[in-house]
């Protein structure tokens, strides 16, 4: 299980940054895949599966 945010929306008025966040919470799993640049290696990839948003919560901060 992980949980993981986003920025959706950012915007500064008169000295205030607004941030408006989504957080979301799901399951990962991680496979080996072939680097693409070189193709004899293994890399771990992460995958996001049964994602949901969870909460969409505004902020706001003053702008320095």
């Amino acid at each position: 299980m992980f949980l993981d945010y986003k920025i959706a929306e950012e915007r500064e008025d008169d000295g205030v940054i607004y941030q408006k966040v989504r957080y979301y919470e799901g399951d990962t799993t991680t496979e080996d895949e072939r680097n693409p640049d070189n193709p004899d290696e293994l890399i771990p990839v992460t995958r996001y599966r049964r994602v949901s948003l969870i909460e969409e919560v505004e902020y706001e901060y003053e702008a320095n």
